[in-house]
């Protein structure tokens, strides 16, 4: 069973812990064992007036144990750049299990976040990976230093790609050059995920191999109890079987 996290004070305090307020990008659940589901729809963005909603997602993994699992499922377009790397690395410094599903789409910043833990591609599900950029304003000389500077940034989502991947470092570059858009299969292919997730299919597959299974058992109890029956009624039972094979 799953319970929202409280969204005030008044229910902190009910609560018992230090959590956060439910913000307008992520939304939390926590189970009764302690494993915590973390919602991210929407774009990553920090105010500088009003604060980054970063934080309550700070504050919600904090306030798990070291041993608690952690899931993010992701559906956002990206946004900032240094959230989506501060949301990567809280989520590799917890102890305990963590997992990135994919629901929808990870674009952008949203992309490095996805890079944490082990990541689930959901069907139809994409990932986008591009160079950074931003607005500037300014002289040449800064426009000069902001380019110097995204270069810079280039580099660290560089590192964290090649260290996930494991991909030639030359590669990545080309791909954030194109702005390179990933299917499923294409982000495991990469190893930017870990696995593509066709969680209906398996359903079906497990769901067929179940009627079999009972079918199969349901002839061994017939043909056990017809052994029984004299002659005739076992030539009975055997044509009925036979029409319930026909389409």
């Amino acid at each position: 069973m799953y319970s929202r996290l409280p969204a005030n004070q008044q229910e902190i305090a009910a609560y018992g812990q230090a959590v956060p307020r439910q913000s307008k990008v992520f939304s939390f659940l926590k189970s009764d064992n302690g494993a915590l589901d973390i919602s991210m729809y929407g774009v990553l963005y920090g105010d500088w007036f009003k604060g980054s909603e970063e934080a309550d997602l700070v504050a919600a993994i904090k306030s798990c144990a070291p041993t608690d699992a952690i899931t993010l499922h992701i559906n956002s377009e990206g946004g900032d750049m240094f959230a989506g790397i501060a949301i990567r690395n809280i989520l590799e410094a917890h102890p305990g299990e963590v997992t990135c599903v994919v629901e929808g789409l990870a674009a952008s910043a949203a992309s490095i976040a996805a890079m944490a833990g082990r990541t689930v591609m959901r069907s139809g599900a994409m990932m986008m990976i591009h160079n950074p950029w931003t607005i500037a304003i300014g002289d040449a000389d800064d426009m000069r230093g902001v380019a110097e500077m995204l270069d810079k940034v280039g580099e660290s989502l560089l590192d964290v790609y090649e260290k996930r991947s494991g991909l030639a470092r030359a590669e990545i570059r080309a791909m954030l050059d194109a702005e390179t858009w990933l299917t499923a299969t294409d982000a495991v292919a990469k190893g930017f995920a870990d696995e593509a997730a066709v969680v209906r299919q398996v359903r079906r597959e497990e769901h067929a191999a179940q009627l079999a299974g009972e079918l199969g058992r349901a002839r061994v109890t017939v043909g056990r109890a017809a052994r029984e029956r004299p002659v005739e009624d076992r030539r009975e039972l055997l044509r009925e079987d036979r029409r319930e094979d026909r389409p």
